[in-house]
């Protein structure tokens, strides 16, 4: 997940507005190569999170794939396109042993907002093919078991939920569908969180929380007493 854009407020123009009529050469001093569409994508790509199928940006990046790919590697990053899913991104270059700058401004996630992910992750996993919708209440009601793990009482630890649903909201992780209290999961996680490396933090944390269970009746009562 650390390879992945923190959303930018500035809104990249869309190309519909004030298109060129010369698609290469947008000014005399101008030297860029791609057409104004997939310069708009490269743009997009490097603010992030992401485009997808659904954004007129996603025939620009099916349309100069290779391109976009050699102006990324420029910047020591890779692009990342999965047209089963519809799902383009930009991360950090994976070279191996060799260190490089990293160009990505990742956010650092907090133990919650890891086991929020792998949630939603398992839920997409379920759903196979189709598109997967989740509510708060019940994504909530999933991630009740985990609040030894913080060490929180019942109003705290819903205050730090509802955190970790936002900052997945502005990632566009979770996307406002038509029904006013479900949102759908981006299959984007599929492509950031991989099955292996998702299993291992799920085992770690599944671990972490059974030591907690244990732990609990010697710390002189549970959480489920609070109030």
């Amino acid at each position: 997940m650390d390879d992945f854009w923190d959303p930018s407020p500035d809104a990249v123009e869309r190309c519909d507005e004030d298109r060129p009529l010369d698609e290469r050469h947008l000014w005399p001093q101008d030297t860029g190569t791609l057409p104004y569409d997939a310069r708009c994508a490269l743009l997009q790509l490097i603010r992030g999170p992401y485009i997808d199928e659904s954004d007129q940006l996603w025939s620009a990046v099916l349309n100069n794939q290779q391109d976009l790919s050699s102006h990324l590697a420029d910047m020591l990053l890779e692009l990342c396109v999965d047209a089963e899913t519809g799902i383009a991104f930009a991360r950090n270059a994976s070279t191996g042993e060799r260190e490089v700058l990293k160009a990505t401004r990742s956010n650092a996630m907090t133990l919650l907002d890891t086991i929020m992910v792998l949630t939603l992750r398992k839920e997409l996993q379920m759903g196979g093919t189709n598109r997967v919708f989740i509510g708060q209440s019940e994504l909530f009601e999933q991630l009740a078991q985990y609040r030894r793990l913080e060490s929180q009482d019942q109003s705290n630890y819903q205050s730090k939920l509802k955190a970790s649903w936002n900052r997945l909201v502005e990632a566009r992780i979770l996307l406002k569908s038509d029904t006013e209290d479900r949102f759908e999961i981006s299959p984007v996680l599929k492509l950031i969180f991989g099955t292996e490396e998702a299993a291992v933090v799920n085992e770690e944390f599944e671990l972490m929380l059974k030591r907690a269970q244990e732990a609990a009746p010697n710390q002189g009562g549970s959480h489920d007493d609070d109030r």
